[in-house]
């Protein structure tokens, strides 16, 4: 009964591989002539979209039924057609909401516009703050006036300490994360004025204290100058024009420290041992410069008379660390501090 079962299998599998591989070699061919031919007409190979061609229905169990025919012949071009659709499908349309617009383009007017220039060298606050005599700056503010007659309102501009604190004493308040101190109102144009075009400069200075505070931005706290102009002009029926003509920027205030002559000498004991430990180092830091640390140990030996024998201390490991600490205080605002209590601000640490 086995060998039955066998010869059916054998058999059954021989007459079908023969018809089968016979039939596929003749379509192979025609395939490839029918193939170069085509591709002399049109380079459809290069849209490198492939799909299947209907092959012999015919399978078998030979394992010689597919090695005559190359990977590359097995796939032909996909239509143009379905090569459009797949464009079209990743199309994107970008649509225009006239919602707003940016914080920049609501500044500019088309009848003027606004500059400066400082004339004054870079603002640098010599000494500490007990020391300081402060800073000057000047500078002049231009107004362009792009029409043969504008009538401007009122022209002025002002210069403000911003204090940003992000840890806050009472969160998501706006007063107490945002601290402003006005340290200097102009008034350029006090009552209406009609100006030609043209540009018209109106200077400004400022002498800025060395008790204040440079510009900074740390995890706690952050400080800036924000100096802002405004020009209001007269109401029009176009939307546009009736916005102000305003400027904003920031003044980067800095501070140099002298350098002392003698650099600190700082030495530390460490009982019950003789060990004396003693560095010397610079107290001021320049970010872009070099510093030099010299460390020294002491009383690594020492000298047993009765037993007649030195002792020694054996170095191991040094390490060093550069740690920077930040305080700050964060005051309440007028509507978090306790009523008919004076409350001390909370000092952070970092």
């Amino acid at each position: 009964m086995p060998h039955r079962v066998a010869n059916f299998l054998r058999n059954s599998t021989e007459n079908f591989s023969v018809s089968a591989i016979a039939n596929l070699k003749t379509k192979t061919i025609r395939h490839q002539s029918s193939t170069q031919q085509h591709h002399s007409t049109t380079n459809v190979q290069d849209q490198g979209l492939l799909r299947r061609l209907p092959l012999d229905r015919h399978s078998s169990y030979s394992s010689d039924d597919g090695e005559h025919i190359p990977y590359n012949k097995m796939f032909a071009a996909e239509p143009p057609a379905v090569e459009h659709l797949k464009e079209k499908k990743h199309h994107h349309h970008r649509i225009s909401l006239p919602f707003g617009r940016s914080a920049k383009d609501s500044h500019e007017n088309p009848h003027a516009k606004l500059d400066w220039k400082i004339e004054s060298p870079p603002i640098v606050f010599f000494g500490d703050a007990e020391s300081s005599t402060g800073a000057l700056v000047s500078g002049q503010m231009f107004l362009d006036v792009k029409d043969e007659h504008l009538e401007v309102e009122a022209f002025e501009a002002r210069l403000n300490i911003h204090v940003h604190h992000k840890r806050p004493f009472a969160n998501h308040c706006n007063e107490c994360q945002n601290q402003y101190t006005e340290l200097r109102r102009w008034t350029f144009l006090a009552h209406p004025t009609t100006l030609k075009k043209g540009v018209h400069p109106f200077p400004f200075s400022i002498l800025l204290e060395g008790h204040l505070p440079a510009s900074m931005d740390t995890p706690l706290t952050s400080i800036t100058y924000e100096f802002k102009a405004e020009a209001v002009l007269p109401k029009s029926g176009s939307s546009q024009a009736n916005h102000p003509i305003k400027f904003e920027q920031n003044f980067d205030v800095k501070r140099s420290l002298t350098q002392p002559e003698f650099p600190h000498h700082s030495v530390r004991v460490f009982p019950p041992t003789n060990i004396k430990a003693s560095a010397h180092y610079n107290q001021v830091i320049h970010p872009a410069g070099t510093h030099n640390v010299s460390f020294r140990l002491d009383g690594l030996t020492t000298a047993n008379q009765t037993n007649k024998t030195v002792e020694f201390w054996k170095l191991k490991k040094v390490t060093w660390k550069l740690e920077e600490t930040i305080k700050t205080v964060a005051p309440a605002c007028d509507k978090h501090t306790p009523a008919g209590t004076a409350t001390t601000p909370p000092t952070q640490q970092k």
